[in-house]
């Protein structure tokens, strides 16, 4: 029973007229989204960016290691205020 209900519900479906110069709308935004895409100029930009970033931050980590605290860096610095051992030693020998 309901099995012919809905073989009879999909009798009653027609066939749908498009809007007049659908495809034609279609077309033209696709083409529209093609112009708006990012240009070659802004993608080298954001590349230089990028590998600038790398460069500066790898620079900053890798220059910035030593073994000997500083007196001019800001942990040292904050150690000793705190009376904190400034050592990276865990035990002692």
């Amino acid at each position: 029973m309901e099995l012919e209900k809905q073989i009879e519900l999909l009798s009653e479906v027609r066939r749908v007229d498009a809007a007049p110069f659908l495809k034609t709308r279609i077309d033209a935004r696709i083409l529209q989204m093609a112009e708006d895409s990012i240009s070659s100029g802004w993608v080298w930009s954001f590349a230089a960016t990028v590998a600038l970033l790398i460069v500066v931050n790898s620079m900053i980590f890798l220059g910035g290691t030593s073994d000997s605290p500083s007196s001019e860096s800001g942990a040292y610095t904050i150690t000793q205020a705190m009376g904190m051992n400034d050592s990276n030693q865990l035990y002692n020998d």
